[in-house]
């Protein structure tokens, strides 16, 4: 029978993922780590809006994203729509940085022309 084996360098050490999270030099920039860990691309965590985080259920929504010419636009993939769960101590880090600050996850200097919508 032929054994499969897993991939090799396709995924952080659990050291390198401390180490980024360690360099982030604000809460915001954290999160915004935190959010392409869970697995979303990046266009999608530029395009997030207070309204597609769901605290209490743990979760963030899916259904647009923020590519780098400005605007928005639908996800990359039909698939990639919908909503993805994420851990309980994050939703909330998330739902204390929402309460202090206001939405504000991503700046102008992040999302480019999407923070003018």
């Amino acid at each position: 029978m032929h054994q499969v084996k897993p991939p090799q360098g396709m995924f952080l050490e659990i050291e390198a993922v401390s180490r980024i999270l360690r360099a982030t030099t604000s809460q915001r920039d954290n999160l915004i780590v935190r959010f392409l860990l869970l697995g979303l691309r990046p266009s999608e965590v530029a395009a997030l809006r207070a309204g597609d985080i769901d605290v209490e259920q743990c979760r963030v929504r899916i259904d647009e994203a923020a590519p780098s010419r400005g605007g928005l636009k639908a996800t990359k993939t039909a698939a990639s729509r919908g909503w993805v769960p994420m851990p309980s101590a994050l939703s909330a880090e998330i739902a204390v940085y929402l309460d202090v600050r206001e939405w504000a996850l991503m700046t102008s200097s992040f999302r480019g022309e999407a923070a003018k919508r």
